[in-house]
């Protein structure tokens, strides 16, 4: 036992996490209960002065999490997989329906109004951020 809380220290002490970075406004629209794919959305504000670079995301509850873009193209509708995500120093993003949002895939199970999703962003400094996404619409 003492050698596991040891490991889970090391583990944890090794995380550095974005102080400079804030996260509002969390949500994920309720889908039918059969969908394999979410979307999240929210507020990313950068109160440092330096840019800011994501290049990962995970998800507790999905197999699957990336950043993507909608984007119309010829008249269709398509998505883009975002390797890297800017936020500028000292400014806020929006990640809203029809633009940049997190693509949440093959859920573990059925999610309901008011569940939270816990959403970890990965900086390209290895430092580490996490946000509580609500299941249901923003009010």
């Amino acid at each position: 036992m003492k050698r596991v809380i040891a490991v889970c220290l090391t583990v944890y002490s090794s995380l550095t996490f974005a102080a400079d970075m804030s996260f509002s406004n969390a949500y994920i629209p309720l889908m039918p209960p059969a969908s394999m794919a979410y979307a999240a959305y929210m507020s990313i504000s950068n109160a440092s002065e330096q840019p800011r670079k994501v290049v990962g995301v995970s998800a507790e509850g999905f197999a699957m999490a990336d950043i993507h873009k909608s984007m119309i193209k010829d008249g269709v509708v398509s998505m883009e997989l975002v390797h890297e995500l800017n936020v500028p120093a000292g400014e806020t993003i929006t990640l809203v329906p029809g633009g940049i949002h997190v693509m949440l895939m093959k859920p573990d199970a059925a999610f309901m109004k008011g569940d939270t999703v816990t959403i970890q962003f990965m900086f390209a400094d290895g430092e580490v951020a996490k946000v509580e996404a609500t299941l249901g619409r923003l009010n």
